[in-house]
């Protein structure tokens, strides 16, 4: 086909698994964006009649605009696409070109309405997107398959519902889309759809009107899913927001900048208190200018070689500069990504100069140590004697004449090492150090593997001591056979010397003075004799087996030997890897070997590789900064217990958290003091035993005496380091401190205890059954009890129990309906119980996949009924054995019948008032509760049950009043221990209420806000849509096409509005903090007047104030400034016309509380349906007052902020009151706190 239209397509940004697979450029003129810079690139030269938006495009409609800039008479159609129907629309769009028309045949145009047809009718039917044909009046006339699977109908199903059938009459947004289409003849909306299920889902709507060959209009509806949309949208926004908490409280400096012109664009606070400068400072840098001059030609190097770089990476270590000149060494860290259009780079500034400065330190110190021993040929060894091991220094190894490898040291090992006329000299010496505390000092002989016999001098001394008791012991030893066997070494030294050097692990050479090999050993030719192949060692120059960067460092030691013969010089080398890409790192001594006459002839080297522990050094320096970052970063108390030495070690937050200095409980010992007394021995058996065992874990729940006495429940929970042998050497771990969580959960089970309810959760996904501990106890099973799906019903009485339940269980699964209903169970023991059941279904996409309820023991309650109404029909029989107190009085009140509990519980014997009337014997009582229920029954006839306190025994009674023609039966009984136990758990429901209220609060927050984002956002950018749309048609007139990218605009203004309003109210939100000052309230009132000074003159308002009660607060500035301000506005603004306005604000002190009330004679308002929503934000009630709805808002939030409450009184044309009351500190002011609200109420 010869490429006619233009098309400019922005594509999705999916995988390209799931993108159609189908070559656009090759079959029509289509070019294909994914991100700005490739828009960019497509641009040039090129010029689309088309523009073909993916809705889940990056980029947006209007960044073409702006880059085409199209003159006007150029037309430029858009059209909202997915990827799926591209191979439908594409044909259509050419079919349509004006190009072709012009070229097609008579013919053709003849076939061409047929041939549409057929296209439209592919479309119809194919289309991705559900398609409704409609009348204007909402009757639908067709529905495509797409629509019909959407919807759960079928095509008749669809039509019969008509339109009002599948939206959601409650959405609000369906008045304004019909308005807006029977005004503009099309409309882009997002409504809620309900499907035959019932299930509401949110739709993408595109509908306009046209009308058919007959001239009769109808209407087009595109309906399009977004409910994922939704959902990703949400985890975006989510996502946004974790990240950039992390990023401005990381505890590391984070800097973001620019790639291409390395300007600074963000920093965070750890960044800005590192180096000094504000963030505004910081914004007018570039990252050259934190480098000093001489660092800024390797920066641009790095920056070269990283700038394609995308994943995470460690760029090196570098030299920064603080503000103030001062220069500090940082390990730098980062990554690439695109931040507001802008190719950028997010880099880690660890500042390492401390640590750098320590470990070239702690080298230096090793260094000097370790070639001390070498030369005067010390050997260390160290004995924990609880433990019985023993360390040996590399020195020793080389004493003894062992392979470090193959022997294990032991104090027996050496003790069997020892000439057998030594052994017990040995022993003696070490006993007398270890026990008298003695210094140690003896010499004696050992026999080394190959036979030889060595003279050593031992010296030693108690290292650690530990109640008394030495711990641990330390050793050095020098070998001084050379002076004990001089005259027999003198002889032997040559084969001695062979001896050593053919046996040596380490390296040996020795060069010329220009630095040819003269002598290597076996070891040196293993490692590195590959280099020379066949040529031979001796005479080969030594600086090829050199990495050339060390050349110079050799070269300049070498002259510093040559220069002092005899002495030794230590240097790291870097030497090839045979077989590998990496380098061997090896440690040598040089020492310049000089003739009979004092002239040097030689440089002797010996050697180790030492690249195992360079790689441990590394290792463990990243270690350690991964420890101190998450010690600093956790709020949790991390420990460390090194299970060999016994050593403890906390993390700072141990003392946050609990007061105790770490340092006085370092030891397992010393923890176990500050547990609970009843918790000691449970825990500390349960670690030991996870210590001995296999396990590699351990969590356990205690308490811990805190620094102030209390007690702490805390969750410790910890890991097991194991050797080969699977002995654990070291445990780390971390103690989180749950004491609410604690507190909140012994509520609950208080009150599930007290009210024995338990709980169970039937999983019909996975066909599983849970029931709680209560639960178990109430069914009478053990503790460990697992029930079954298939068994549980047979806990069920059989008959009606039993047919019952599965009946209603049967109604949630299928109908997705709740239950509550009562029933007689049989329990593990064969105990007969009644049992009260709710259940509340929980549905998935219309299917009811979870049953959550509740079990509750009635039996107590259940049987008390059924005697009740056994006691009905055994009357007589009853009053003889009832167990309740009994009396009953005729019509004259005569007592006639007072059973001897009626006696015990009212103190009042049988003789003194049978016969007499009731009033007379207890007169005290008259005028109360009790004395008019039983004067209204005995006049109405009606039963009564209530329960009355009685003053002469300090009892509750439980009270049944029964009437009769003779006069009344009472039934009555001392529930004095039940009413106490409703005091408590009404103590505990009201807590678990207070809890559950503050959820709801936050819950209906974020509800609220979510509905004011989408309604907010959504209606702009419908409208730009929709503008959109209109501006495909290419007959309309320039002025008209003006007027819509003029709404355009206008609507992005009020998007970006919008947002602005937002974020103010965010940060209102999250400017918790603020720091509190004395306000002068009549100072406050002065600015605020003097801000809108020119808006008091123009509409002539009075400001009335009375703070003689109150003429001070203490609370934070900016918060108050505003609620008076916002106020003072809103009484101005709503005046009534032609009315002068008047503003009153008066401050009241009531105990401990000030109140606050703004009284003003404006407009008022109707508040009989609107009152709830006065506060909410973007509601308005005088629409042609020009606002937004924030102000109250605002108001309400910040007086909330403050721990404070607001109300409003007002009456339409009466004016309006609003009451602000604040607790004089400025706290918290919860709804239970009925004090605040009587003196609210009573004002």
């Amino acid at each position: 086909m010869e490429k006619m239209l233009r098309i400019l397509y922005l594509k999705d940004p999916i995988p390209l698994d799931k993108q159609v697979d189908f070559n656009l450029e090759k079959d029509y003129n289509v070019r294909t964006v994914l991100d700005r810079q490739e828009l960019e690139t497509s641009l040039k030269g090129f010029t689309p009649h088309v523009l073909l938006c993916s809705l889940e495009s990056t980029i947006s409609p209007k960044e073409v605009l702006d880059i085409l800039e199209l003159p006007k008479e150029q037309p430029l159609v858009i059209i909202s696409v997915i990827n799926g129907n591209l191979k439908d629309v594409l044909p259509l769009l050419e079919s349509t070109s004006p190009h072709l028309r012009e070229r097609n045949s008579k013919k053709a145009k003849e076939d061409e309405p047929e041939e549409l047809e057929k296209q439209y009718k592919t479309v119809y039917q194919n289309s991705l997107d559900g398609i409704l044909i409609t009348q204007p009046d909402g009757t639908i006339l067709s529905a495509n398959p797409t629509a019909c699977q959407m919807l759960e109908m079928t095509e008749e199903e669809v039509c019969r519902a008509g339109r009002f059938g599948l939206v959601d009459s409650e959405d609000p947004r369906l008045a304004y889309a019909i308005s807006q289409r029977e005004k503009e003849g099309k409309v882009h909306a997002e409504l809620t759809f309900i499907k035959k299920s019932g299930v509401k889902f949110p739709v993408e709507l595109t509908t306009s009107v046209f009308k058919d060959a007959q001239g009769d209009l109808k209407t087009t509806m595109i309906l399009r899913d977004i409910t994922e949309r939704k959902k990703v949208e949400e985890q975006l926004k989510i996502s946004h927001e974790s990240y950039k908490t992390i990023f401005y409280n990381s505890p590391i400096p984070y800097i973001i900048y620019d790639q291409e012109t390395l300007e600074i664009i963000d920093v965070n606070q750890v960044a800005i208190d590192n180096y000094g400068y504000t963030r505004k400072e910081f914004t007018g840098l570039s990252i050259i200018d934190l480098r000093p001059p001489q660092e800024v030609p390797h920066l641009k190097m790095h920056l070269r070689n990283t700038k394609n770089a995308e994943k995470t990476s460690r760029y090196g270590k570098f030299v920064h500069l603080k503000k103030d000149g001062a220069q500090i060494k940082v390990e730098v860290y980062g990554y690439s990504f695109s931040y507001n259009n802008r190719i950028c780079r997010l880099a880690a500034c660890i500042d390492i100069t401390e640590k750098e400065e320590r470990l070239n330190l702690l080298k230096e110190k090793h260094a000097r140590l370790t070639t001390a021993q070498e030369i005067a040929k010390i050997g260390y060894w160290e004995l924990n004697i609880a433990s019985q091991t023993l360390f040996f220094n590399e020195m020793m190894y080389k004493i003894w004449g062992v392979d470090k490898s193959t022997y294990f040291p032991s104090l027996s090992s050496i003790e069997e090492s020892i000439h057998s006329d030594d052994r017990n000299k040995f022993i003696k010496a070490q006993e007398n150090s270890i026990k008298n505390g003695k210094k140690h000092n003896v010499e004696y002989r050992i026999l080394l593997p190959n036979g030889e016999t060595k003279w050593v001098h031992e010296r030693g001394r108690i290292l650690t001591w530990e109640d008394g008791n030495p711990q641990t012991v330390e050793r050095t030893v020098q070998d001084v056979t050379e002076q004990k066997t001089y005259f027999e070494k003198l002889s032997t030294s040559e084969s001695r010397y062979r001896g050593i050097v053919k046996s040596q692990t380490n390296y040996l050479i020795r060069t010329d003075l220009q630095g040819n090999y003269t002598y290597y050993n076996e070891k040196f030719y293993s490692d590195f004799g590959w280099l020379y192949r066949d040529n031979g060692i001796v005479g080969q120059n030594s600086m090829s087996s050199i990495k050339e960067y060390h050349h110079s460092a050799v070269i300049d030691l070498v002259q510093r030997c040559v220069l002092a013969p005899g002495k030794t010089f230590q240097i790291e080398i870097d030497k090839p890897m045979k077989k590998k890409s990496g380098v061997r790192t090896t440690l040598w001594d040089f020492v310049c070997l000089t003739d009979a006459k004092g002239e040097p002839t030689e440089i002797q080297c010996v050697g180790i590789d030492i690249s195992a522990r360079v790689k441990a050094e590394r290792q463990l320096k990243d270690s350690e900064l991964r420890y101190q970052l998450i010690t600093e970063a956790t709020s949790d108390a991390i420990w460390d217990w090194d299970i060999d030495t016994g050593n403890l070690c906390w993390g700072k937050s141990f003392k946050s958290m609990f007061g105790h200095d770490p340092e006085d409980f370092n030891t397992i010992e010393s923890w176990a003091k500050i547990l609970h007394p009843d918790d000691v021995e449970r825990v500390t058996e349960d670690l030991f035993a996870v210590i001995e065992g296999p396990k590699k874990k351990w969590v356990c729940e205690y308490r811990l005496k805190k620094k102030n006495g209390e007690y702490a429940y805390v969750i410790d929970k910890g890991s097991i380091l194991r050797d080969k042998n699977n002995k654990a050497y070291r445990a780390v771990g971390s103690l989180q401190d749950i004491t609410e969580r604690k507190k909140l959960e012994d509520l609950l089970d208080k009150a599930n205890t007290l009210s024995r309810i338990g709980s169970f959760e039937l999983d019909l996904k996975n066909g599983e059954l849970y029931w709680s501990p209560m639960t178990r106890a109430i069914h009478g099973v053990k503790e460990d009890y697992i029930p079954e799906v298939k068994t549980t019903i047979d806990f069920y009485k059989e008959g009606k129990s039993r047919n019952r339940i599965k009946k209603v269980l049967g109604k949630a699964i299928r109908k997705n309906k709740a239950f509550d209903e009562e029933f007689e169970i049989v329990t593990g023991s064969g105990e007969e119980i009644w049992v009260r059941v709710m259940g509340q279904p929980e549905v998935e996409n219309g299917k009811c996949i979870r049953i959550n309820g509740s079990f509750q023991d009635i039996n107590k309650i259940k049987h008390a009924e059924l005697e009740v109404l056994k006691a009905s029909r055994e009357k007589e029989i009853l009053l003889e054995s009832i167990g309740d107190a009994f009396f009953a009085v005729d019509e004259n009140w005569t007592v006639t019948y007072w059973n001897k509990h009626a006696a015990r519980l009212l103190n009042c014997p049988k003789e003194r008032i049978l016969k007499k009337n009731l009033w007379e014997v207890f007169s005290d009582t008259a005028g109360f509760a009790s004395h008019r229920n039983y004067e209204a029954t005995m006049k109405d006839k009606k039963k009564r049950h209530f329960e009355t306190y009685c003053e002469s025994t300090s009892a509750w009674h439980d009270v049944t009043a029964y009437p009769s023609h003779k006069g009344l039966s009472v039934f009555f009984k001392d529930i004095t221990q039940r009413k106490t136990a409703d005091v408590k758990l009404r103590e505990l429901n009201k807590s678990l209420r207070a809890h559950t209220r503050e959820l709801v609060t936050a819950n209906k927050g974020l509800e609220q806000f979510s509905y004011i984002v989408s309604h907010n956002l959504r209606s702009p950018v419908a409208n730009i849509l929709g503008l959109a749309n209109l501006l495909q048609y290419s007959e309309y007139p320039q002025e008209v096409k003006e007027t819509f990218f003029d709404e355009i605009f206008s609507n992005v203004d009020r998007l970006d509005s919008v947002i602005t309003d937002l974020n103010s109210i965010l940060q209102v939100k999250e400017d918790k903090k603020a720091k509190k000052e004395k306000i002068d309230l009549n100072k406050l009132i002065s600015g605020i007047e003097f801000s809108i000074q020119h808006l008091i003159n123009k509409e002539k308002a009075e400001i009335r104030c009375n703070f003689q009660e109150t003429a001070s607060i203490t609370t934070v500035k900016t918060y108050f400034y505003s609620i008076f301000y916002n106020l003072i506005i809103n009484s101005i603004k709503y005046r009534k016309p032609d009315i002068q306005p008047v503003i009153e604000i008066n401050t009241i002190r009531k105990g401990e509380f000030i109140i606050f009330t703004f009284k003003d004679n404006g407009m008022g308002m109707d508040l009989t349906s609107k009152k709830d929503q006065i506060f909410n934000l973007y509601k308005r009630f005088h629409h042609h007052i020009e606002g937004k709805g924030m102000g109250l808002f605002m108001v309400k939030t910040q007086v909330e902020m403050l721990g404070g409450k607001i109300t409003v009184e007002s009456q339409l044309k009466q004016g309006t009151t609003f009451t602000i009351i604040f607790k004089e500190n400025v706290s918290q002011i919860n709804q239970e706190n009925e004090a605040a609200m009587s003196v609210f109420d009573s004002r």
